[in-house]
């Protein structure tokens, strides 16, 4: 079949060859389109919930700074006197003047303040909180309510401080700061905290944006991206402006903070006798600015003091520890899980996570700040099918079982035209005989040609050919019928004797016709059971069987033709119908239930028929669910048929 309509399954293959490589394109186009869309997504997505842990950040950053900043402005805005455990009420000491006054450093204690100190010029330490002479500590003991076990802690506090640092080192660590800067001629008390790193910051920052305002560029952020180039992704893009409102945060930060300090500071100034700032009966004094400074992992506050030509050291020991533990309670809501680490140097500076009161940066878990339950939403939606990708394979399944219905149509179309064709030959060739012999047979006996001895011998031919007509067409009609679907048999329950009681005299006179012997044998068990047939389909099936080995076993040796039935299983009455003539050749056994299976040539050379018998017979068993198969056998043929019992 394929090779006679070859031309068809070519013009069927060349359409899918066309749609297929279309499919495909659009498919992998498709595809990657939704991928990326799918990728920007998940980047666009992970960038908003960046920016929502930078805002956490950020508000956990206003928050400790405002927690820190009034004890910070405190410190910085102590007057340099107040480092004396005693000063005059109406000039500070500065020369050895007996003191009268105890500063407040002297019983203060703080939460965040280990120890205040002083350094003079060769490595000589004071400590407020520790009075230099015995008289100071007897009065400190009396007036002040300090007690023997205080004064040795900070005894055991000095001690500790001096194993730290040395003045050299501290003057060298502050004045190589690059925001240090000494005016001479600025002969006012300036009591103003300032962190280097931020002063840093804050310088590189505002050079940056004259750069850019001069280049005609845009802010930071977008000045990373131009000398990056291209940003790769958007959750980059995010990242550098995040970076750059993080360091714009954090100079609005700075600046609120310093001025808050100098408010604070000028408040307390105003407050205090204005006998100490009588600057016509002191020397010259220059209070340099409060910064903060890492020595090993210990915090101090440090500030240079100019006393006319000498400079002394005035530190602040910060209580580190307490102060991360302050830190962590307040912003434990926001940033469970926050570390600090100490800023040394610039590099080191990430402006949206640092401190402005401190130099001191957190260090958070990002991961579990983005909402991890969201992120693993989004990537179990991602690992799922989008609707672009579940189009597309409703649009292949679509392609796939239109092609194979299609191909389906054709090929039961050009199936059917091949049995059409198959039936017009074999019908052809099966009427042509019986056909001529009525047109000759009734010719002569019209015409008188035949003598009166040989009448009957004639219209006994011509019985013949009319029953061979009527079965020929009693066979189209019911595979036509089976066909279409429209054989409503009645099916009912009937012992097998009864529906054998006719049969065995129309198969055995169809025997005779053929000069052979029919051979009836049925067990005892076969004829009381019960079965659910057709009657009529029995008889048929077994008639159509009887005449195929009829046909082919008449030129055989053994003229026996053998209908046996038995049990099978207790499920199955099996009938066989057995011929011993030449059987079934290999190359036909997958045909002979094939209908109209006769080519012309075949017909031709064969016996008579069209091919329609035993693929009528499995039709019909078919219908009260019984089966009609073949089994070869040395010599002839033997078909067997399968009826259910009851």
């Amino acid at each position: 079949m394929l090779q006679r309509h070859s031309k068809l399954w070519l013009l069927f293959a060349l359409c899918l060859l066309l749609i297929l490589p279309a499919m495909i394109w659009l498919s992998v186009k498709a595809v990657n389109t939704d991928r990326d869309l799918r990728q920007d997504r998940r980047e666009t997505e992970l960038a908003r919930r960046e920016a929502e842990v930078q805002e956490k950040i950020t508000s956990a950053l206003y928050r400790m700074d405002w927690k820190l900043g009034p004890h910070i402005a405190r410190e910085a805005a102590r007057p340099y006197y107040l480092y004396e455990s005693f000063y005059s009420s109406g000039l500070p000491i500065i020369t050895g003047t007996n003191a009268e006054v105890p500063s407040p450093l002297l019983s203060q204690t703080s939460d965040f303040v280990k120890l205040h100190f002083q350094i003079e010029p060769g490595d000589v330490f004071s400590s407020p909180q520790r009075p230099k002479s015995d008289a100071e500590c007897q009065k400190a003991l009396a007036c002040c309510g300090i007690t023997d076990q205080i004064v040795s802690q900070r005894d055991l506090q000095l001690h500790e401080v001096q194993q730290l640092c040395t003045y050299e080192s501290i003057v060298r660590q502050i004045k190589t700061s690059e925001s240090y800067q000494e005016d001479e001629s600025d002969r006012v008390t300036r009591n103003v905290y300032v962190q280097p790193q931020a002063f840093n910051f804050a310088n590189k920052q505002k050079q940056q944006q004259i750069e850019d305002q001069q280049q005609g560029r845009g802010g930071a952020g977008d000045n990373q991206v131009a000398q990056s180039g291209k940003p790769s992704s958007k959750s980059e893009v995010q990242r550098l402006r995040g970076s750059s409102r993080g360091g714009t945060e954090f100079l609005q930060r700075q600046k609120s903070y310093g001025a808050n300090t100098i408010e604070w500071a000028n408040e307390n100034r105003d407050n205090l006798p204005p006998s100490l700032f009588n600057q016509a009966d002191s020397i010259e004094v220059l209070e340099g600015v409060m910064r903060p400074i890492w020595i090993a992992d210990n915090l101090f506050l440090t500030r240079i003091v100019k006393l006319n030509n000498r400079e002394v050291v005035q530190c602040c020991w910060l209580d580190w520890e307490r102060i991360q533990q302050a830190l962590r309670e307040e912003v434990v809501d926001i940033l469970p899980d926050v570390v600090f680490e100490p800023v040394t140097n610039d590099e080191m500076l990430a402006p949206e996570r640092a401190l402005v009161t401190l130099p001191v940066q957190v260090v958070v878990n990002s991961s579990k700040l983005l909402a991890s339950s969201v992120i693993n939403d989004i990537e179990i939606a991602e690992t799922g099918f989008s609707g672009l990708q579940v189009s597309l394979l409703v649009a292949w399944g679509g392609l796939i079982f239109s092609a194979f219905a299609i191909g389906s149509l054709l090929y039961g179309v050009l199936q059917l035209s091949e049995r059409r064709a198959s039936f017009v030959s074999a019908v052809t060739h099966e009427l042509r005989t019986p056909l001529t012999t009525f047109k000759m047979y009734s010719e002569m006996l019209a015409e008188k040609m035949v003598p009166e001895e040989k009448q009957v011998q004639y219209a006994q031919t011509l019985k013949l050919q009319a029953e061979r007509l009527s079965h020929l067409v009693e066979n189209v009609l019911q595979f036509a019928r089976l066909e279409r679907g429209a054989d409503k048999r009645t099916i009912a329950a009937t012992e097998m004797k009864l529906l054998l009681a006719g049969i065995d005299s129309r198969l055995s006179e169809r025997a005779l016709q053929s000069n052979q012997t029919l051979s009836f044998q049925m067990d005892k068990e076969v004829l009381n059971q019960k079965v659910k047939v057709e009657p009529h389909a029995i008889e048929q099936i077994l008639f159509n069987l009887v005449d195929n080995a009829c046909k082919y076993a008449k030129k055989s040796q053994n003229h026996t033709i053998e209908v046996n039935g038995r049990m099978k299983n207790d499920r199955f009455v099996e009938l066989s119908v057995r011929d011993f003539g030449p059987g079934v050749c290999g190359n036909n056994a997958n045909r002979v239930f094939q209908p109209f299976r006769k080519s012309d040539l075949e017909a031709a050379n064969s016996e008579p028929g069209v091919g329609l018998g035993l693929s009528l017979c499995r039709r019909m068993a078919n219908t009260f669910k019984g089966r009609v198969y073949y089994e070869n056998c040395e010599p002839g043929a033997k078909f067997f048929l399968e009826i259910p019992v009851v």
